[in-house]
């Protein structure tokens, strides 16, 4: 098994999209950017990384959230909150503990990792 730096890479270039690509998709899922309001998941993996780091944006780097919390700002978004928040911990955007109970933005989502 990958080492998790290489994984990152290797889903990294999987995911990797050209800005014109990352606009069209942004079209196409959200019906407002300010707010964030998502019109659907896509169903592709490369347009639902794209998806999901914008949504990553609505997390404060290095804050410890309760799944309440996280609940509450997904909620806001899209009604299926559940999918949002085990995708963005599935494509490793947000980091989660072990029980549950608490996530925080990855350190590779806030640009600082």
């Amino acid at each position: 098994m990958p080492e998790n730096n290489q994984l990152k890479s290797y889903l990294d270039g999987l995911y990797q999209a050209t800005p014109e690509e990352e606009e069209r998709i942004l079209r196409g899922a959200f019906s407002s950017r300010d707010p964030l309001r998502l019109k659907q998941i896509p169903a592709r993996a490369k347009a639902k990384a794209v998806m999901l780091a914008l949504l990553a944006t609505a997390f404060e780097p290095e804050r410890v959230y309760h799944e309440s919390e996280v609940n509450l700002i997904l909620r806001a978004i899209y009604e299926d909150y559940s999918a949002l928040r085990r995708y963005l911990v599935d494509y490793r955007y947000l980091q989660r503990t072990r029980d549950g109970s608490e996530y925080r933005l990855a350190p590779s989502a806030d640009g600082h990792g």
